[in-house]
C-alpha cells in the first residue's frame, strides 16, 4: 500500500475526527437542558398551524437540499422570508424555525425554512453558496409560490444570522435580520471563543477551514461587517444577553449609519442565546420581526393581500 496513500487517509481520517469534536447538537431539547438551571421560566414555543399550508421543495438535486414553505392557502402575492437555522455551521436542521415561519404565515408572509450544508459536508463559503441558490430558486418560482419578489427578505439565528447577514449584503434583498449571530469574526471578543488556542479546533475553524492566524483573510471575508457598503438593505439586530453571540454588532451598525443604510437593533438584555427558540422571548421576537417588515413594506410601498395589516 502506498505511503503517501496512507498518509492522506491519516489526515482525512483525523480531520474527520476533529470536525466530530466541534460538532454538538442543536435542538430545541438539548439547548432548553443547557439554559433550564439559568432560566427556569423558559419553555420550547410552539405554535398551532392552523390554516397555514406546507410545502416541501427541493432547490438542489446535487445535495438534496430543500425548504419548506408556509403561507395561507390562497392565490395572492405576498411578501416573503427566508428563515436560516443556526448549530455553528455544523449541526441543526430547518424545522428550528418551523414556529415562527407558522407564526409569519398566519400574519400574511410567505415563510420559508431552508437547509444549507454544514461543516461536515463543506467548508465555507459553501453554505453561502447554497443560500444564494435558494433566494435564486425562490424568484424563479415567485409566480408559483405567490410571492411578491419587491418584497423578499432573509432572516436568520445564530450561525444562521451571520450567514443571513453576509448571503443578504451580496444578493438583493430587501430587508436582512440578524438574530443573535455574528458581524465580525475578527473581534477579540469572537477570537476568544472562536479561535480558543486551548481547543484543537471550533465551531468556526472547522466551518472556515483553518485557525485565524493560517487564514486571516478568510474569517474576515465571513464577516458581515467587511460585505457592508452604500446600497446595503436596512437591517434589524436581535440580540441576546451573552454579546459574544453578537460581536461586531455596535461597529457595524456605526458603519452602516455612517453609509446611510437604515439599521435598528432591539436586545433581550437578560436572555440566553437561542432565545427565539423559546418563550418568554419568542411572541415578541417575532413581533419586532414583524415590525420591522411592516416598516420595510410601508417604503416599499407594498401593501398585504385584503389589507390583512
Amino acid at each position: 500500500m502506498p505511503m503517501r496513500w496512507i498518509s492522506n487517509s491519516i489526515v482525512a481520517f483525523s480531520l474527520a475526527l476533529l470536525a466530530m469534536a466541534a460538532k454538538a447538537e442543536y435542538s430545541v431539547h438539548s439547548t432548553l437542558e443547557k439554559i433550564q438551571a439559568r432560566f427556569p421560566q423558559a419553555t420550547p414555543y410552539v405554535v398551532s398551524p392552523g390554516v397555514v399550508q406546507k410545502s416541501y421543495r427541493t432547490y438542489s438535486e446535487s445535495y438534496q437540499l430543500g425548504m419548506d414553505v408556509y403561507r395561507l392557502p390562497d392565490q395572492h402575492l405576498r411578501p416573503a422570508i427566508l428563515l436560516v437555522h443556526g448549530g455553528g455551521w455544523n449541526s441543526g436542521e430547518r424545522r428550528l424555525w418551523q414556529p415562527i415561519a407558522y407564526a409569519l404565515a398566519q400574519r400574511g408572509y410567505v415563510a420559508m425554512t431552508v437547509s444549507y450544508r454544514l461543516s461536515p459536508q463543506a467548508r465555507y463559503p459553501a453554505a453561502g453558496n447554497d443560500l444564494i441558490a435558494a433566494l435564486e430558486s425562490i424568484r424563479a418560482s415567485a409566480a408559483e409560490l405567490g410571492i411578491n419578489t419587491r418584497a423578499l427578505f432573509i432572516a436568520g439565528g445564530s450561525a444562521g444570522g451571520q450567514l443571513a447577514a453576509l448571503v443578504g449584503l451580496q444578493w438583493p434583498v430587501q430587508g436582512i435580520i440578524n438574530v443573535d449571530g455574528l458581524s465580525d469574526f475578527t473581534t477579540p471578543l469572537a477570537l476568544a471563543f472562536e479561535n480558543d488556542p486551548a481547543r484543537d479546533v471550533t465551531a468556526a475553524s472547522a466551518w472556515l477551514g483553518g485557525r485565524y492566524e493560517a487564514i486571516p483573510e478568510i474569517w474576515r471575508q465571513a464577516s458581515p461587517i467587511n460585505a457592508v457598503h452604500k446600497h446595503a438593505p436596512p437591517m434589524l439586530f436581535i440580540t441576546g444577553g451573552e454579546p459574544r453571540f453578537s460581536a461586531g454588532v455596535e461597529a457595524m451598525q456605526a458603519k452602516l449609519t455612517a453609509l446611510g443604510v437604515v439599521n435598528r437593533r432591539h436586545e433581550f438584555k437578560q436572555a440566553p442565546h437561542s432565545f427565539w427558540l423559546f418563550e418568554p422571548w419568542a411572541s415578541e421576537t417575532v413581533a419586532v420581526i414583524e415590525q420591522f417588515l411592516q416598516a420595510r413594506l410601508s417604503a416599499l410601498a407594498v401593501s398585504m393581500p385584503d389589507d390583512e395589516r
